[in-house]
């Protein structure tokens, strides 16, 4: 892929110095493609501390708003952009408060970061933000014993934590590798106390750590997640109305689950007031651009067909993937059977050779 946009004349960077090298998109020539990280950017809470590596999502704001602002100074068209906090739906799926904390923190910096681009750019525009789901089922609150509990957060914990579960866990699984069995009890205790900032941890949290190594992030989690008594009803997405998971306009249709919407400006995105279905967000989208979607759909659909291409079977299979049968899911899951609880798995599960 690399080559090929290379090959149709794309500006390329893949490391801190030649992000700089865009100098806040004076210098950038488009089109651009940027590929930072071979694959997510690190959490917040982490990329803090190698921040000579990976750039910011403020900054990669910043940078693509000034060039794509530069590249339309002479034109009527404008220009749209989308920024994704991607990370807040990650953190929510690893029930981790601490990378929770930081992503949303960094998503807000880059909010107010497009903001101020607003404010001075001389070309009006409009920011949209929104969500497509709430993921994790976040609660400040936990109930961690039978006694009816008394409504205690202590958020306090959250600051004392200088690195996200993921990046504890990867670093465990290394010493793994490198170091005897023996000395792994001494490893896990420091990562508890100097990343962590917890002291108080117990005989069976650390045993639990040494014997399954293998859900070490879920455990450093919940161990943060208990002392912060910050609760969480799951690992998937969740049906409540919460601002905590990817902040980013993605139009993705969900079940039922109220998000919020904010802009930049009441006046100018005055139709996205009150409760909307989320597909109206691009309807405000496309009028406010005055772009003719439905024009550059029909174009698309014409022009794609040069990438179909033959399936096993010898029959074509377009370039936007496989057309579902009725009825037929296309993910591998079966949600016909709505509960079977906890006692019993679901079918697709069934012969896995996971063991449960």
């Amino acid at each position: 892929m690399i080559a090929l946009a290379k090959n149709k004349g794309y500006q390329y960077i893949d490391d801190r110095k030649s992000f700089d090298g865009l100098k806040v998109g004076s210098a950038v020539e488009l089109p651009l493609l940027g590929l930072i990280a071979n694959t997510d950017v690190p959490y917040e809470v982490d990329r803090q501390h190698e921040d000579g590596i990976y750039p910011s999502l403020a900054e990669m704001a910043e940078t693509a708003l000034k060039a794509l602002s530069a590249a339309t100074k002479d034109s009527d068209k404008g220009f749209f952009i989308m920024i994704e906090g991607s990370r807040i739906d990650h953190a929510g799926h690893a029930n981790d408060p601490l990378a929770q904390v930081h992503e949303v923190l960094a998503y807000d910096k880059a909010v107010a970061t497009v903001l101020e681009f607003l404010e001075k750019d001389s070309v009006p525009g409009v920011m949209v933000s929104t969500s497509d789901h709430e993921t994790g089922g976040l609660a400040a609150a936990r109930q961690l014993h039978a006694a009816y509990p008394d409504y205690l957060w202590y958020p306090g914990v959250l600051a004392n934590g200088s690195q996200s579960a993921e990046r504890l866990a990867h670093n465990y699984h290394e010493n793994l590798l490198d170091k005897p069995k023996s000395d792994q009890k001494s490893f896990v205790t420091s990562q508890l106390e100097e990343a962590l900032g917890i002291y108080d941890y117990s005989d069976d949290e650390v045993k639990l750590l040494l014997e399954q190594p293998d859900i070490a992030a879920y455990m450093f989690a919940d161990i943060v997640s208990r002392r912060a008594q910050t609760g969480w009803s799951t690992h998937g997405h969740s049906g409540k109305s919460c601002f905590t998971q990817c902040s980013s306009l993605m139009l993705i249709l969900f079940p039922a689950a109220d998000v919020n919407i904010y802009a930049s400006s009441a006046k100018a995105a005055k139709d996205l007031v009150g409760n909307h279905e989320n597909t109206e967000v691009g309807d405000f989208l496309r009028n406010y651009l005055d772009v003719d979607v439905d024009a550059i759909t029909k174009e698309l659909k014409q022009k794609g067909t040069q990438f179909d291409t033959k399936g096993a079977d010898g029959k074509t299979v377009s370039w936007m993937g496989k057309v579902p049968a009725t009825e037929e899911r296309l993910d591998g899951q079966d949600h016909l059977e709505h509960y079977a609880g906890d006692h019993k798995r679901h079918k697709r599960h069934v012969g896995c050779d996971c063991g449960l």
